[in-house]
């Protein structure tokens, strides 16, 4: 059996690779990194530095082009495809591969779940949806979006016409929440059970790091909240994984929260997929002994059993800095990927190596686009993970300094 993990960049599938060396990675964007990792063994496909040529970074076009399927199908035997993000695909490319197994959610179904108008079905607490605006703020959210790009903060009604009117889609109005925090989790369910990680606190509209106001910036796993919030929370995730049991689905799924300054806890999306972290939290899953919520999407599509026990004990910040400008960056400097310490809000570089296991103390590990590489706006240029309680001000000030020299 082939398993391909479909993604568009590389570091979305280091957590993969991390529980299982021999899955092969199937990519966009060229990278060094893929270059090093293919040295140490690893499978890895990319389209645009195995042809030079550029396409948009869509999985699906991804599987169109005919080089992919010559790397593809070089692999004889059944096969089977887990998409970072569930794709519907026609049965005409399906049948260009042999008719692969899928390892995902029906897209549709997840589609569905993840429209921002649908959340008000889960029977938990979000914030009031407003039909006639009194007094601004107010939060504008869109059916749906990606990394926070479809959630606006609207302070006055000819600012909402024109979001409105560009956007031309679906939305709703809801009341503005003075935020104590946004905090987000992973869950993972079966037909049997509802698996719920710690909640962990996201960042989002860090100035530097990114140009909009609800734009997720990374995550913090050393939380402070306290034991009402997480059982509170947990109280919300069981009920949303049960509703999504009945209707179908099963496998990961990631829940954004809102916590508010007089202590309230909303709801403010479900992410009926893989999350932007799972990278991240494949590698620290592993690094307690858990089965991680990647492993068991594996099992229960390949029709396996999977591990019952489960402890949520991570630790650990990523940060993503992206391009905050309105037009595309092209990465100048000669910063490689790998890792680092940091001196004086300086990267110093240490060594060559892409997992979070091989983390010394007081060490980060960067991802870092190529010099040449072109960033479209509020696409990341780089991602940071480390594994120590680095204060944010140092990561955050290091990676604004890091951005000034490699543009």
């Amino acid at each position: 059996m082939n398993r391909f993990f479909i993604t568009p960049d590389i570091q979305t599938a280091i957590g993969a690779l991390s529980v299982d060396p021999e899955i092969i990675i199937v990519c966009i964007d060229k990278s060094s990194v893929i270059t090093k990792l293919k040295e140490q063994g690893y499978k890895i496909f990319s389209y645009q530095q195995e042809t030079g040529n550029t396409i948009l970074r869509n999985s699906k076009l991804l599987l169109m082009q005919q080089e992919t399927k010559h790397f593809i199908n070089s692999f004889d035997g059944a096969k089977q495809f887990i998409f970072f993000k569930p794709l519907i695909l026609p049965d005409k490319l399906l049948s260009d591969y042999s008719f692969p197994t899928i390892l995902n959610n029906d897209a549709i179904l997840s589609a569905q779940i993840e429209n921002k108008l649908y959340v008000k079905n889960f029977d938990v607490k979000t914030p009031t949806e407003i039909t006639e605006i009194k007094e601004y703020p107010v939060v504008l959210q869109f059916e749906t979006g990606y990394a926070g790009n479809s959630t606006f903060v609207v302070h006055d009604e000819k600012d909402l016409h024109t979001l409105i009117s560009l956007k031309k889609d679906k939305y709703k109005i809801v009341e503005y929440v003075e935020n104590y925090g946004t905090y987000t989790n992973n869950c993972f369910c079966d037909e049997k059970k509802v698996f719920i990680s710690q909640p962990f606190f996201q960042y989002t509209g860090i100035k530097g790091l990114t140009r909009t106001k609800l734009g997720s910036c990374g995550n913090n796993f050393y939380t402070d909240l306290s034991d009402d919030i997480k059982d509170e929370i947990k109280v919300y995730s069981k009920k949303i994984g049960e509703h999504l049991i009945k209707i179908g689905y099963k496998g990961a799924f990631g829940i954004d929260f809102v916590l508010s300054q007089k202590n309230e806890l909303f709801v403010i999306e479900i992410n009926p997929r893989f999350t932007a972290s799972i990278s991240f939290f494949t590698q620290l899953e592993k690094s307690t002994g858990n089965q991680s919520f990647f492993e068991k999407q594996i099992k229960i599509f390949s029709g396996q059993e999977i591990e019952y026990e489960y402890e949520s004990k991570l630790k650990g910040k990523r940060l993503l800095l992206r391009n905050d400008s309105f037009g595309d960056e092209i990465i100048k400097g000669d910063y490689k990927s790998g890792i680092y310490k940091i001196e004086d809000e300086n990267f110093i570089f240490q060594r060559e190596e892409f997992f979070v296991s091989e983390l010394k103390e007081n060490e980060v590990l960067l991802f870092i686009k190529d010099k040449g590489f072109v960033v479209t706006p509020e696409t990341d240029m780089v991602n940071l993970y480390t594994l120590e309680n680095i204060p944010e001000d140092i990561l955050i000030n290091s990676l604004i300094n890091l951005k000034r020299q490699i543009t």
